[in-house]
């Protein structure tokens, strides 16, 4: 849909975007005419474009919407004199507010700190390496690999949303806080013998 909208901006509204450029600042047609027509039409439409119940869904039409806004911010740049964002018209923001980025972290960080919390509920301590240590790209411990595991995917390409990376730090952050309160209890611990790591 945003592809075909696009190559309409571009192609059929060709003549209109000369116009707009050669008014200079008195009229922003991208962000008056088009951008907002378009929210009003997908609002309308596809209300589900916002849910959050599928997070990598959630994640998929978030993304492609940042990316289609950006682009049709370059053609209004291209067709305005104006240095003016489209990312500032009030459409932008209203629009963006429908989503419910809170939501949608709050399933990542249970997803991402389930596999944690199961290990650390079966306390279990440490009696060595898993594996031996020279495997490549793997730590010795699976507590270690779970602890790896989750930052990276608090990162990954298909979890991280720019909108939310304080969150994701923060996130990181505690699951290190995990690792380290860990790795205390069993220096602690006087009989530290686990298989299972």
């Amino acid at each position: 849909l945003y592809d075909e909208i696009e190559d309409f901006v571009n192609v059929q509204c060709k003549s209109l975007l000369i116009c707009a450029k050669e008014c200079g600042n008195s009229f922003d047609f991208v962000g008056n005419s088009v951008w907002s027509s378009l929210i009003d039409r997908l609002v309308e439409m596809d209300s589900d474009i916002f849910s959050v119940g599928d997070p990598d869904v959630f994640h998929s039409n978030l993304t492609r919407s940042v990316k289609f806004v950006n682009r049709l911010d370059e053609i209004a740049k291209h067709c305005s004199s104006s240095n003016k964002s489209l990312w500032q018209h009030p459409r932008t923001r209203d629009y963006f507010e429908r989503w419910n980025c809170e939501v949608y972290f709050q399933l990542r960080r249970q997803e991402i700190l389930s596999s944690l919390d199961n290990i650390l509920e079966k306390k279990i301590g440490y009696d060595g390496p898993s594996r031996p240590i020279s495997t490549p790209d793997t730590t010795s411990l699976k507590f270690s690999d779970a602890v790896w595991n989750a930052i990276d995917k608090c990162w990954s390409a298909n979890v991280f949303l720019s909108v939310l990376t304080d969150r994701f730090l923060i996130l990181s952050l505690q699951i290190l806080g995990r690792y380290i309160e860990w790795l205390c209890e069993i220096s602690r611990s006087k009989d530290a013998k686990i298989s299972v790591f």
